[in-house]
């Protein structure tokens, strides 16, 4: 499953259905493509939408035996919906990436600007925990938005670094 682009991601579903107990002489399937009948089967979900549907029958000979083999072959396309994403992890990451760039407005001798650097890496840290709970677990690639949180995450603590550096200095100032 390729999910380097999760949240908008799609995939390919391939289904055979088949006898080998069976030849054509006993059983035969037949594949439907009725609209309305898939309608009626397909159960709708805030996750995925049904992007196509394709079906076919295949008919095989087979050298051992003189009756047909029917397969019936249906291949759905579905597309996942991003919304909940967008809105529950897309939003909130942009907001604390707002936040942590806020920080740079602050006055440097403002004790504060530390405490609110530190509160905005927290949060991140947090944020980050929850992320990987509603992600797809993989180990062969890592989904755009988790790359962008770890990115944020990475540059975040860069707000507390230069506050800190002001803020010695100045007191060093003082000192003499």
């Amino acid at each position: 499953m390729d999910v380097r682009t999760f949240p908008f991601d799609s995939h390919k579903c391939l289904q055979r259905y088949t006898s080998y107990s069976y030849h054509g002489g006993h059983l035969y399937l037949h594949a439907t493509t009725d609209n309305a009948a898939l309608e009626d089967v397909l159960v709708r979900n805030g996750v995925w939408s049904l992007s196509s549907f394709k079906v076919e029958e295949v008919v095989n000979y087979y050298t051992c035996c003189p009756f047909p083999y029917v397969e019936v072959h249906y291949t759905l396309n579905i597309k996942r919906q991003p919304w909940f994403y967008i809105v529950n992890i897309g939003i909130p990451t942009l907001l604390l990436t707002c936040a942590a760039l806020a920080v740079f407005l602050l006055h440097p001798g403002s004790g504060e600007k530390i405490s609110f650097s530190v509160s905005n890496v927290l949060a991140l840290v947090v944020f980050q925990q929850l992320l990987s709970t509603s992600m797809p677990p993989t180990g062969d690639q890592t989904p755009i938005i988790g790359k962008s949180t770890a990115a944020h995450l990475c540059v975040t603590p860069e707000g507390c670094i230069p506050p800190s550096l002001v803020t010695q200095t100045d007191k060093d100032e003082c000192m003499t």
